[in-house]
């Protein structure tokens, strides 16, 4: 009785001392992570100025683009895709949006515009003269797409989502060191940041949807624009499909713009 008495407690003191090893590693642990993070989302705000960002009344957005037509039917070459130039003013403080769109397919031009004011969207196509009041939508249902697509604003959402965001380690890619952030987008999965380790810029992100299929963006060639790094050039992969390549892209903050910027009727 002895002996086993003696064993028991043996057991009950090495089970007590792994039970406190764990109880003082983890948070420990959890706390090193926790503050990695922190400095991490910080050197990223600061890359990108998030402080200004956050701070802009209006934010306007400027870039062109290469789609595939879907009315042709051989392989995507860049030279026979759709033109398209994309203007945004965006307005956070308000939820107010304004999208013009022009196209050039097959020789034939569509100039549109759509403007989201107090969660209505109106769309006009100025080319065959039709306007459509679209009912109520979300900020983020319409221009949660124009944020994802902007590394600048991926860097502001990532500040406000902060405590949300985890590390997934780090990966190679285009033969440079990564660290990877993955924080929660609102009505979207999980978003996942290839922040590169040198230079804090944003290379690529991705969500997983709920169908399994991968969505990718990545972000490349950046120049200074306005003081904020902006990726002048820009892809969406759904899984290995391209489906639009952006160049040219620029950002403008605070520029005055016109009185009916946020409004829309058929007489403008």
């Amino acid at each position: 009785d002895v002996v086993i008495r003696e064993n028991t407690d043996m057991i009950r003191f090495v089970i007590a001392l792994i039970l406190g090893v764990f109880v003082w590693e983890i948070p420990t642990g959890c706390a090193e992570e926790a503050e990695s993070v922190e400095r991490l989302i910080e050197d990223v705000s600061i890359t990108y100025n998030t402080d200004r960002l956050q701070a802009a009344q209006t934010i306007r957005l400027m870039e062109d683009r290469r789609i595939e037509f879907p009315g042709h039917d051989y392989g995507p070459v860049f030279h026979d895709l759709t033109a398209q130039r994309r203007h945004y003013v965006l307005d956070f403080q308000s939820q107010s949006a304004s999208t013009e769109y022009l196209i050039e397919i097959a020789s034939t031009s569509y100039h549109a515009r759509s403007v989201l004011r107090n969660s209505n969207l109106k769309f006009i196509d100025y080319a065959a003269g039709n306007f459509e009041d679209q009912g109520d939508v979300e900020f983020l249902s319409r221009h949660g797409a124009t944020i994802r697509s902007s590394a600048p604003l991926l860097a502001m959402w990532l500040k406000r989502q902060e405590d949300t965001a985890s590390y997934a380690g780090q990966r190679l890619w285009l033969g440079r060191q990564h660290d990877l952030l993955v924080f929660e987008f609102p009505q979207s999965p999980p978003l996942t940041l290839y922040i590169d380790a040198e230079t804090k810029l944003i290379s690529k992100m991705y969500r997983i949807m709920p169908n399994g299929t991968q969505v990718s963006y990545t972000f490349d060639r950046y120049r200074e624009h306005d003081g904020i790094p902006v990726a002048s050039e820009h892809s969406v992969y759904v899984g290995a499909q391209q489906i639009y390549w952006s160049f040219k892209r620029s950002i403008i903050m605070d520029e005055p713009v016109a009185h009916h910027a946020f409004d829309i009727s058929p007489d403008n």
